[in-house]
């Protein structure tokens, strides 16, 4: 079978890249195609706020305080080595950075295998982990996936842990702990298996241990990844006990001073050869207890972690030294003697080959029950078979012939795509989804970069940056085209895009300025009548590109965009204006979400009902906190492909670079990807109505999001209390107050630090 292996690759440490090379190794030799699933997560999950602020922002500064004085140690030649021993093991699959990559995968392979190493972690939560891409269950095996931990304490996390582990028919993990914890979420049995690199004979191991670095003498070798100096005095009298020379595997730059360290860069085969060759071994490591125990070194083993530690990994080590009787290898206290007493590894190597068998037989089980398995295709093929992500853009509702598909508010508080029962399969919706078809955008270093500072006064207050948008949108009217723009519709409180053709340009001032809610698009999408410029975010108008890139008179421009958060957001945020009698919402409501009265880098919110007003700023709104901090966006916003590349001529959004921090009126930033593109920012330079600079385009990587950040755990939960009619201001309180609170502390801290570090240079 064609397999496809989802599991940790790219941290390069030792176990890490002989774990993952050794479940390839071992489904290679038993008849199987493996790849390893070419993903790269780029941030880690947004949980639920617990205790004070100020214990949080005390751990985090001390954790990198800690990473500054214990910096982790590499070397670029490390890296090298180890980035040729995975290309010369692995067959990678085309690169995944978003969950549309990962579902198109579903019918390249036969199965799909997650694990093993600590992907399942609840402090590292990331749900691709659990094969949540996977539109057939059956085809999914979870293979000694370690948690880590002895418990899942968060309960978002818990819920979502609990969801996903239940879709697994075969599900086993790498210690009793983890098998514990899920049996007792899910309430069936959960295997407990070997790591994958138990599964390679020892002498392929042997085979692979080839190492530049010359070991003359018996060495004791060192391979510690915790920070206890206690652990590194026992070490030494150790080797003092045994008469052993000592060679240490930097982890951190301080290793580098110790006695014995290794200053060659050690890769994974010199690693392997080390751990071969030593007469003795000490380590805190999982993998490096692994490979003393494959090698059969004497060794001891020491706790890594402190038992209260929040983040204690202990039980993974644990777990195999009781396993196989070897839990006198770990060293507790001062009582040496396990050292001279020495392994009697033919009793340890029949437990290991009992626990091998055992191992391989789940393994193979669940591969034959995979194999056995007979996909029930779904009986309409449309974008809601190939993508579980969808964006409202309309293009599948434009394109289809049988009227199958609607554009209608979903429960989740956002515009999207529902197909009935009238899909004839002809795929045209499929060809057109931006989430399905495989076109990229083109990056922003292929771009050009410009600044854009309209010189009319009036046109910066009512713009949301710097005027760009609007001048483009007059430019279009003036050539004849018809613009396409996004309006806030007072009297249903919803965002909409209107066409405004050329001799309405009285109505051009009601697309100015930004609407943070998702626009209703689609209605308009099909009105493409001629020349038209059309104005959207990145996905809408990735949707539009699918419709109209063969049209040399349709220009499209994208606005860089964060997310769109659910309509229960704006309700809640209305109902609790009304409740507090700021505002009667029985009336028209008009907000402007970017309100320069107070000044530009700093968002003000602005409501009226035509007689009452009010207004807020983001750090204090109800509505733009949960806004800027991500909480609840719709779906795809947490897995957009377009933060740093497009299919528009031209990108708009606000030149937030550090450069313009005097400018209190707004700067545009503009990026042009196309000779139309190209023709528009020529006309602005010529037109002398703003000041149009070129720039640098790393200046868009110093200022933008160019990274997706992760669904918050909580966020079926805060959409849940959102739509209930729960006062708003105590669910910002709940979940969104003390992300606020704790991040504005940090950045404080961070400021002072670089006063400090500045102050501390000039002298």
């Amino acid at each position: 079978m064609k397999i496809a292996i989802m599991t940790w690759f790219h941290y390069h440490n030792y176990g890490t890249a002989l774990q993952v090379v050794a479940l390839n190794e071992y489904l290679r030799s038993i008849g199987h195609a493996p790849f390893v699933i070419n993903y790269r997560p780029s941030a880690l999950p947004i949980l639920a706020p617990k205790g004070s602020t100020i214990s949080y922002v005390a751990k985090k500064i001390h954790k990198r305080v800690g990473e500054l004085v214990n910096s982790s140690y590499t070397t670029e030649k490390r890296e090298e080595k180890f980035e040729s021993f995975l290309f010369d093991h692995l067959i990678f699959t085309e690169e995944c950075k978003t969950l549309s990559d990962l579902e198109r995968l579903n019918n390249e392979y036969d199965a799909f295998i997650c694990g093993s190493d600590q992907i399942w972690s609840p402090i590292l939560f990331n749900p691709h982990y659990y094969l949540d891409f996977i539109n057939d269950q059956k085809k999914m095996i979870a293979f000694a996936p370690s948690v880590g931990l002895s418990q899942i304490s968060d309960i978002n996390v818990k819920a979502r842990v609990k969801e996903l582990v239940d879709r697994f028919t075969y599900l086993s993990t790498r210690e009793y702990s983890g098998s514990t914890i899920l049996s007792n979420l899910i309430g069936r049995d959960v295997k407990t298996v070997l790591d994958p690199s138990f599964l390679v004979d020892k002498q392929k191991w042997s085979d692979c241990a080839k190492s530049p670095i010359s070991n003359s003498r018996p060495y004791l070798l060192v391979y510690m990844l915790g920070k206890n100096e206690k652990h590194w005095r026992q070490i030494f009298r150790i080797a003092e006990r045994l008469q052993l020379k000592v060679l240490i595997i930097p982890t951190f730059s301080k290793d580098l001073k110790r006695q014995g360290c290794i200053k060659d860069a050690v890769g994974v085969q010199d690693f392997l050869a080390l751990v071969k060759n030593a007469s003795y071994v000490c380590t805190d490591s999982f993998h490096g207890t692994v490979f003393s125990i494959i090698f059969n070194k004497q060794f001891s083993v020491f706790e890594r972690f402190k038992e209260k530690d929040e983040a204690n990994q202990n039980s993974r080590i644990y777990h195999i030294l009781k396993l196989l009787g070897l839990e006198s290898r770990l060293l507790t206290g001062k009582d040496y003697h396990s050292i001279q007493e020495g392994i009697d590894y033919n009793q340890v190597n029949r437990r290991l080959d009992e626990e091998k068998e055992k191992t391989e037989s789940f393994l193979k089980a669940a591969l034959s029950g995979v194999a056995k398995h007979e996909y029930n295709a779904p009986k309409n093929d449309n974008v809601q078979t190939y993508s579980s992500l969808c964006c409202g853009c309309g293009a599948c509702e434009a394109e289809c012939p049988a009227g199958a598909i609607q554009i209608r508010m979903s429960k989740e508080g956002f515009y999207q795509a529902f197909i009935d029962g009238n899909c004839v399969s002809c795929r045209k919706c499929i060809d057109v989804c931006p989430f399905v078809n495989k076109e990229k955008g083109r990056v922003i270093t292929d771009s050009k970069l410009y600044s854009y500072i309209d010189r009319d006064k009036e046109v910066l207050s009512c713009s949301s940056s710097g005027g760009a948008g609007y001048r483009i949108a007059k430019y279009g009217l003036e050539k004849d085209y018809q613009i396409l723009g996004c309006i806030f519709d007072e009297e249903n409180h919803h965002a909409r895009h209107i066409v405004i053709q050329p001799s309405e340009s009285d109505s051009l001032h009601l697309i100015q300025g930004s609407k943070y809610i998702q626009s209703a698009f689609a209605p308009v999408l099909s009105s493409v009548k001629g020349k038209t410029i059309i104005f959207g975010t990145p996905c809408q108008i990735a949707g539009a590109h699918s419709l109209y890139k063969n049209r040399q008179d349709v220009i499209l421009v994208d606005l860089i965009c964060h997310g769109v958060p659910t309509y229960y957001l704006y309700e809640a945020y209305l109902r609790y204006l009304h409740d507090n009698k700021r505002l009667n919402t029985n009336n028209p409501i008009k907000t402007v979400f970017r309100v320069k009265r107070k000044g530009w880098r700093t968002k003000h919110i602005w409501t009226s009902d035509n007689r009452n007003s009010y207004s807020s700023s983001q750090n204090q709104d109800l509505f733009l906190l949960p806004f800027d901090h991500s909480a609840c966006y719709m779906r795809s916003c947490y897995e957009c492909p377009w933060r740093d590349s497009s299919l528009a001529d031209l990108r708009l959004g606000d030149y937030w670079h550090s450069k313009y921090a005097s400018n209190h009126t707004g700067v545009s930033m503009i990026a042009s990807f196309t000779k139309k593109g190209e023709d528009v920012i020529h006309f602005l330079q010529n037109n002398q109505l703003g000041i149009v600079k070129e720039e640098p385009t790393k200046d868009y990587y110093a200022c933008q999001q160019t990274q997706n950040l992760p669904r918050p755990v909580f966020w079926e939960d805060f959409l849940q209390d959102l739509s209930s009619g729960r006062n708003l201001n105590d669910i910002v309180k709940q979940y969104v107050i003390p992300l606020h609170k704790r991040s504005a502390l940090m950045r404080r801290i961070v400021n002072i630090w670089k006063v400090v570090n500045r102050n501390g240079r000039s002298k």
